[in-house]
C-alpha cells in the first residue's frame, strides 16, 4: 500500500521475513509493502503473533527481511553493515520501550545522556540536549531521580525525552501504554499527539484499537499482512459533530427551548416506567407473599345453603396432589381490652392454617385441634392490632399473650402473638384476629365455610390441581359453577399486571406525543437556523462542501440537539422516580433497556424531524446562497 508524499521517511516495498524452524520454511511477513512520509503518526495493530514485533524491528533496525527493500530517510538499509545499522538507530531512530528500559542505577538526566555518550557528544552538550528533552515532556524538576523513584508515567516520559534527545527522524514505539493505568496511558498518548503536531514522525505498534485511534493513520497487521484503515470517513464525522455542537451552543437559549418537548417526553417515560416497574414488584411481593402453592377457593353458595361444611372443605384434601386445606369463616368484629375498641378482621381457622398460609406465632402457641373441637375462646392476635389494643392501656404489645379480651362481648384469652406479615393485596396481616373456626362458626352464627386455602404439593402441577378442585366443587355444587370460584397467585398476578401496564402503556403515549411534539419544535427551528445560516452555508459549499456534507451537518445538529435533550431528561427522569418513590415509600428502577430505547428514540426524533431542514440546506445553491444578506 502506498502513501502518497514526495520523499516518504520509511518506504517498505515486497518485505518478506522467513525463518527456518528445522527444515521447514516459516515466513512471518508476506510481501509487506509501507510507505509513512515525515510527520506521519502511524499506528500499526495487531493481536499477538500477527508480525507486528517482527515488522518493528525490522522498522527499528534490529533485524533486516529476508527479500524485499527497506529505505529509512533515502537511504537502503537492506544489506548495511552492523556499524551503520547501529548508527541508524543511534541518530535517525528514537525507541520508546513497553517496559521503560531505564538502567536503575542512573538518574534521569543520564538514561537520556546514555545514546549521546555513543554518539560521541561532550559532557556539556549531552547534558544540556538531555535537560531540553526532560523539560518538554515535563520532567525539569525530577531529572536527578532515579527510575525507582519516579512513577510509571514518569518513567515511561523519561524513556520519551531519551529518545528524543536524540533529535530523531522517527520515533517508534512499542505498546508504550502496555504498563500504565489508563489515565497516564492517556498522558503519554497526548503527549505523543503534541510531538507528532510539532512535525515529529511516529510510528507506534499496539495491539489495542482505542490507542491506535489516537494516531492520525492506521495500519493493521494479521498473519504477515498489512490492510490500511480508511479514517478519512471518520474524521469527517469527528469534524461534522464538532461544527454541529459549535453551532448548537452558539445559541444556548434557542437549544433549550428546542430541546424542551424532548426533554418532558423522555423524563416522564424514564418517570412512568419506573414507578410502574416498582408497582410491578410491589405486586409481586404481596402475591409472592401469599404463597406461590397456594390455591384459593371461593365459595359464593347455592341455593339455601351459602358455604361447604367443614368436613367437606377438609375432603378436597385427599385431592391427589393437595398437601393441606385450611378453611376459615371470616367476619369483622369488635375487640376491645379496658376502655380500647378497635374494629378487626376476624377468622376462624384450623391448625393447618398455619403451614398453608405460613403463619407462625413469634410468641405462645397456636390454634390446636382440642380448641377446635371445644370450641375454645382463645384467639391469636396481629402486631398491630396488639399495639392499637394495647399501648393506649400502657399494656407493651410484646406481653400480649395471656391478656384477656373481649370480641363482639364474648371474652377471649389471647394465647399467642402471630408474626408480623405486612400487608398483602387481600389486606394487612398484621391487623387481623385468629380464633377457632368452631368458635368462629357460633361467634358469626355462620354454619360453613367461605375461603379455603390449598396448599399444591407440587406447583408444576398446580394447572392439575385448579382442574381437580373445579371438577370436585362443580359436583358438590350440583353443576352450578357460579356458587365458586378456584383461582392461584399466578392468575391474580397476571390480572393486576394487565392493569398495570395498560395505565403505563397509556401513559406513555401521552409521552410519545410529547416527543413528537418536542421533534417539530426542533424542525422549526432548524429551518429558521437554516434561513438564518444561509450566506455560511453559501461559504462552507464555495470551500469544497458538497450536498451530503451540508446535509450530514444539519442532521447531526438536529440529532444533538434531540440526544442532547434525550440524555437531560433520563437525568431528570430518574430524579423525579427517586423522589416519588422516596415519598411513596416504594423502591424505584429504571431498566436500563428502557434508559437505552428512551435515549435511541430521542436521537432518532431529531434525525427524522431535522431531515427537511438538512435537506433545504444542503439543496442550496453556493451563487444563491453567498448573496444572501
Amino acid at each position: 500500500m502506498s502513501h502518497p508524499t514526495t520523499l516518504p521517511l520509511i518506504d517498505i516495498q515486497d518485505v518478506v521475513k522467513s525463518y527456518m524452524m528445522g527444515r521447514e520454511k516459516t515466513t512471518i511477513l508476506h510481501h509487506i509493502s509501507l510507505q509513512v512520509a515525515a510527520g506521519d503518526f502511524l499506528a500499526i495493530v495487531g493481536p499477538s503473533g500477527s508480525g507486528k514485533s517482527t515488522l518493528m524491528n525490522i522498522i527499528g533496525c534490529l533485524d533486516a527481511p529476508t527479500s524485499g527493500s527497506y529505505k529509512l530517510d533515502g537511504i537502503e538499509v537492506v544489506g548495511q553493515s552492523d556499524n551503520k545499522l547501529t548508527e541508524f538507530r543511534n541518530k535517525k531512530i528514537g525507541f520508546i520501550f513497553q517496559g521503560y528500559h531505564l538502567l536503575p542505577k542512573l538518574t534521569a538526566l543520564e538514561n537520556c545522556e546514555l545514546p549521546l555518550i555513543y554518539r560521541g557528544m561532550s559532557a556539556k552538550e549531552r547534558k544540556t540536549r538531555a535537560s531540553i528533552a526532560l523539560e518538554r515532556v515535563g520532567l525539569g524538576e525530577r531529572m536527578h531521580h532515579r527510575p525507582n523513584e519516579l512513577s510509571g508515567g514518569q518513567q515511561q516520559r523519561v524513556g520519551i525525552a531519551r529518545a528524543l534527545a536524540t533529535n530523531p527522524s522517527l520515533l517508534l514505539a512499542d505498546e508504550p501504554t502496555g504498563a500504565l493505568d489508563s489515565r497516564t496511558g492517556m498522558e503519554v498518548l497526548g503527549m505523543m499527539e503534541e510531538l507528532n503536531q510539532t512535525g515529529q514522525t511516529i510510528v507506534l505498534i499496539t495491539h489495542d484499537m482505542e490507542v491506535a485511534q489516537r494516531a492520525s493513520r492506521i495500519v493493521m497487521i494479521r498473519d504477515g499482512r498489512l490492510t490500511e484503515l480508511e479514517r478519512g470517513a471518520a474524521m469527517k464525522i469527528m469534524q461534522a459533530f464538532v461544527m454541529a455542537f459549535k453551532s448548537v451552543l452558539s445559541n444556548k437559549l434557542r437549544t433549550v427551548l428546542s430541546m424542551l418537548g424532548i426533554l418532558i417526553g423522555v423524563a416522564t417515560v424514564i418517570a412512568l416506567v419506573a414507578m410502574g416497574k416498582a408497582s410491578a414488584n410491589e405486586v409481586a411481593d404481596q402475591v409472592a407473599s401469599l404463597g406461590t402453592s397456594q390455591v384459593s377457593v371461593t365459595i359464593s353458595g347455592r341455593g339455601t345453603v351459602t358455604t361447604l361444611s367443614v368436613d367437606e372443605a377438609d375432603k378436597l384434601a385427599e385431592i391427589n396432589n393437595i398437601e393441606a386445606v385450611a378453611p376459615i369463616v371470616s367476619s369483622t368484629g369488635y375487640a376491645k381490652y379496658k376502655t380500647t375498641s378497635v374494629s378487626v378482621n376476624v377468622q376462624g381457622i384450623t391448625p393447618d392454617y398455619e403451614d398453608v398460609q405460613d403463619f407462625s406465632v413469634q410468641d405462645g402457641r397456636y390454634i390446636a385441634q382440642p380448641d377446635i373441637d371445644n370450641k375454645q375462646m382463645v384467639a391469636l392476635i396481629g402486631t398491630e392490632t396488639a399495639k392499637d389494643l394495647f399501648q393506649d392501656e400502657g399494656v407493651d404489645p410484646a406481653t400480649a399473650v395471656g391478656q384477656k379480651i373481649t370480641i363482639n362481648g364474648y371474652i377471649f384469652t389471647i394465647v399467642g402473638l402471630l408474626e408480623s406479615k405486612g400487608d398483602t393485596l387481600t389486606g394487612s396481616n398484621d391487623e387481623k384476629i385468629l380464633i377457632p373456626i368452631t368458635t368462629g362458626q357460633k361467634l358469626f352464627r355462620q354454619k360453613g365455610v367461605s375461603t379455603i386455602y390449598v396448599k399444591v404439593a407440587d406447583t408444576d402441577k398446580m394447572d392439575q390441581v385448579v382442574s381437580s378442585l373445579e371438577a370436585s366443587l362443580y359436583k358438590t355444587f350440583r353443576g352450578d359453577d357460579d356458587a365458586y370460584r378456584v383461582s392461584n397467585q399466578e392468575d391474580t398476578m397476571k390480572a393486576l399486571n394487565s392493569v398495570n401496564d395498560t395505565m403505563n402503556r397509556q401513559l406513555i403515549y401521552v409521552a410519545v406525543i410529547s416527543l413528537i411534539v418536542g421533534g417539530i419544535g426542533i424542525m422549526n427551528i432548524m429551518l429558521v437556523s437554516v434561513t438564518e445560516r444561509t450566506r455560511e452555508i453559501g461559504i462552507r459549499k464555495s470551500l469544497g462542501a458538497k450536498k451530503r456534507d451540508i446535509l450530514f451537518q444539519f442532521l447531526i445538529e438536529a440529532m444533538s440537539i434531540s440526544g442532547l435533550g434525550g440524555a437531560v431528561g433520563i437525568g431528570i427522569g430518574y430524579v423525579a422516580s427517586f423522589i416519588i418513590g422516596k415519598a411513596m415509600d416504594t423502591p424505584t428502577e429504571v431498566p436500563l433497556n428502557t434508559v437505552l430505547l428512551s435515549f435511541a428514540f430521542s436521537a432518532f426524533v431529531g434525525i427524522v424531524f431535522g431531515f427537511i431542514p438538512a435537506n433545504k440546506a444542503a439543496g442550496l445553491k453556493p451563487v444563491d446562497a453567498l448573496r444572501h444578506d
